[in-house]
């Protein structure tokens, strides 16, 4: 058996007919990390600008929008275990998860413009095409979206270096995110605002996406070699056995509920600036301030990962985002308040941008230790549809509150129940989340028994 000295300067030959080091460089996790901007520019102008967008500049009920958000979510999941089942039997001289960037990134960013690019049909029109154009965009996302956090577990199985990846895909995905959510209301008012402004920056921003993902998979390898016979696991006992790993369960659950929370505070955070605050400018200084700390978190994240573990690190900076919205309870109308409030919340996502996927790829040799089967796409695919889940539940939830409240999109004022259901969205509803959130990241504790399972799979593979 070769020891970690030995096997530390190895050349893995790929089916591209060059060779790539044993583990993935700097060069190639910031690639990886790269990548990721693409989704993470879509993300806020689905989570935080969709719904706005429709109910206030189309003119499409708050109800009917929220339902779509949801519906459309939910019909992701069956296209979620599809792709992750596909996932797990491709085989093509570009890898198992590569190829499907190539394929489904060109038609995903077309379909990305037209969810803003909205006819006028009449009410009616306007909702089968919104409905019919979103989720086909919602299927050609998955067909990325799942192999693409796949392949991160495809790099390496070295747990120090899939949270460094991870850290990369996490500064990458702060970045597009800022950017998107400071930018994006001054851009479009510079563009002369209405439906015009915003469709041209989509337009911008569906090439970015396009750019980035096709760059980052001529960059990025897959190195993991898995048994044939993986791919021959019947469906039913993949998802059997899927079922019994607990700490997949875990992950799923936090990263369900805490996209849940994203949505809240991207999602409702417009609504709550125009009426607390009488101007939709506020917004991009309060999402702006809900990512800072992760922008700078992302700094010094590496070396506290391998000191203290994913896990306890993840843990501690969600009890402490706890403290952001009893912040701004003193006082939600105060700007310095609730943006100082924000601020502390944003540690809530810290996790999800720095160290999830890498937990939900630790979960796959969990399951390979306990089972004997190894399924990464279908893992991948079943967290991915925890992830549209939350943002689904979360968007059909500001719809549906705002349609009982009473609240009447492109004003200002509104009324008393209105606004009070504005603030349970973006203050009391994210407390809860985040509490529980924390409580999930305590009940995961794969990180102290990783080292030995690693261990155990490397020994049964070279009994094999």
């Amino acid at each position: 058996m070769k020891n970690d000295t030995e096997i530390k300067n190895v050349s893995i030959p790929v089916a591209e007919n060059h060779t790539i080091s044993d583990e993935p460089d700097k060069k190639e996790k910031f690639f990886y990390g790269f990548g990721t901007a693409g989704f993470a520019i879509m993300n806020p102008l689905l989570g935080s600008y969709l719904l706005f967008y429709y109910t206030d500049v189309i003119g499409i009920g708050a109800s009917f929008v929220g339902t779509l958000l949801l519906f459309a979510r939910f019909l992701d999941g069956a296209t979620d275990i599809g792709v992750g089942v596909l996932v797990d039997k491709t085989t093509s001289k570009h890898g198992k998860s590569r190829p499907w960037i190539l394929w489904a990134s060109l038609p995903m960013s077309i379909l990305f413009v037209l969810i803003f690019t909205v006819p006028d049909l009449g009410e009616t029109g306007m909702k089968v095409y919104a409905t019919t154009i979103y989720v086909l965009f919602i299927c050609f996302i998955t067909a990325i979206m799942v192999p693409y956090k796949t392949l991160l577990g495809l790099m390496t199985q070295d747990p120090f270096h899939r949270a460094e990846t991870n850290v990369f895909s996490g500064l990458f995905s702060i970045i597009g995110n800022v950017g998107v959510m400071i930018l994006t209301v001054p851009i479009v008012n510079a563009l002369g605002g209405g439906k015009s402004g915003w469709i041209l920056v989509v337009i911008m921003l569906a090439i970015i996406t396009y750019s980035t993902l096709m760059i980052s998979y001529k960059k990025v390898h897959e190195r993991v070699e898995e048994k044939k016979s993986s791919y021959r696991i019947p469906f039913k006992v993949a998802i059997k056995q899927l079922v019994k790993n607990k700490y997949w369960i875990i992950a799923t659950s936090y990263i369900l509920i805490v996209h849940v929370l994203t949505a809240l505070i991207t999602g409702s955070g417009l609504y709550f600036v125009i009426v607390y605050f009488g101007s939709n400018v506020y917004f991009s200084l309060f999402a702006g301030s809900a990512l800072l700390s992760s922008v700078l978190a992302i700094f010094f994240l590496s070396p506290l990962f391998k000191r203290f573990g994913k896990r306890n690190v993840a843990l501690f900076v969600t009890v402490f985002a706890a403290f952001g919205p009893l912040l701004k309870l003193i006082d939600p109308s105060d700007v310095l308040i609730v943006f100082i409030g924000s601020f502390i919340q944003g540690f809530s996502l810290i996790p999800v941008f720095t160290v999830m996927d890498a937990m939900t790829n630790d979960t796959v040799e969990y399951g390979e230790w306990k089972s004997g089967v190894r399924t990464a796409g279908l893992i991948n695919s079943a967290v991915s549809f925890g992830h549209k889940a939350g943002l689904g539940i979360g968007g059909a939830l500001i719809g549906w509150s705002l349609a009982a409240s009473g609240y009447v999109g492109g004003q200002t004022e509104q009324t008393a129940a209105a606004t009070k259901m504005i603030l349970y969205l973006n203050v009391h509803i994210p407390f809860i989340i985040i509490v529980i959130s924390a409580i999930l990241l305590y009940l995961y504790k794969l990180d102290a028994i990783f080292p030995t399972i690693l261990k155990e799979l490397k020994e049964r593979k070279q009994n094999d």
